[in-house]
């Protein structure tokens, strides 16, 4: 298909990671694809914009950048090329927004997987329609996505993420899509010591947050390359996880009061008794500068 009326464009990629992509979607695939179009056409490209988010996050720095330039008159494209329209938006009022810009500009806008007439007379409508299946597609796919993600969770399966200290994530029976955690030796040894220290300390009185941190450095033990503080003690101990249980999804539960937590279970590395004494003894003390 060649658009003899347009000499140069702009391109916008975006894609929600970019760790490990080799997809499609992925940024270098995207330009790779624009690019070939854009020769096969003649048409110049003037300047990308590359953004790493979600389809319906509206934190886009270079989409912003991108309308701030096209406004300012810093880059005057013919035509605005995607490789869908789902990479520009899957936000409909986004969409619009931007749709009314190009054309107050006389910029066109050509997905290279949704290719549809661009002169002014088309229907807008066509490229609604489109987005609106873009959209109600996106929505299916977080929610077999989170129904996948609560099923690992009730099985006990590691749903992805940084690892906790004290563990390594493997493959459960040899199946390289299902993971489980189990104690990383060195570190969980390291955990123990942890609960240990805030139960009797090393003389039988407890030790705080950062009486801990302070000596676990003076031993030269490291938190995963870095210095402990305050902080990381912090989050070991108040984690029921080194228990074996944890809850999956308080983020989901606090912004929807109909989604029930659920409770994982995971190989622990001390014993909930210990763990329930310790925080009975965080409860009893005295915070002191710097275990806030």
């Amino acid at each position: 298909m060649k658009i003899k009326k347009l000499s140069k464009a702009i391109g916008y990629l975006r894609t929600a990671t970019t760790k490990g992509d080799k997809s499609d979607n992925s940024l270098y695939n995207q330009k790779k694809s624009i690019l070939c179009w854009a020769k096969e056409n003649d048409i110049k490209i003037e300047k990308f914009y590359s953004d790493v988010g979600s389809g319906f996050s509206r934190y886009r720095p270079l989409l912003h950048l991108m309308i701030d330039e096209i406004n300012k008159d810093v880059v005057t494209p013919d035509a605005l090329i995607v490789s869908s329209f789902s990479r520009l938006s899957r936000n409909m009022e986004t969409e619009t927004e931007l749709k009314i810009l190009l054309d107050d500009k006389n910029i066109d806008i050509i997905s290279l997987s949704e290719l549809l007439p661009t002169d002014q007379d088309t229907p807008f409508s066509l490229k609604t329609f489109v987005n609106m299946l873009n959209e109600s597609q996106s929505k299916i796919n977080s929610r077999q996505v989170h129904n996948r993600l609560n099923e690992n969770a009730r099985k006990g399966y590691f749903t992805g993420g940084v690892i906790p200290y004290g563990y390594k994530s493997v493959p459960v029976n040899q199946n390289i899509r299902k993971n489980e955690l189990i104690a990383n030796t060195g570190e969980s040894l390291v955990v123990e010591k942890i609960f240990k220290l805030a139960k009797s300390g090393i003389d039988g009185s407890p030790l705080g947050f950062q009486e801990i941190s302070i000596h676990l450095n003076k031993k030269n033990s490291k938190y995963r390359g870095k210095r402990w503080n305050v902080r990381i003690v912090s989050s070991i101990l108040k984690n029921t996880l080194y228990y074996g249980e944890s809850v999956w999804g308080k983020t989901r539960c606090a912004n929807h009061k109909d989604v029930v937590p659920i409770i994982t279970k995971n190989q622990p590395i001390i014993s909930k008794q210990l763990f329930l004494e310790v925080q009975e003894k965080l409860g009893q003390r005295t915070p002191r500068k710097g275990d806030n």
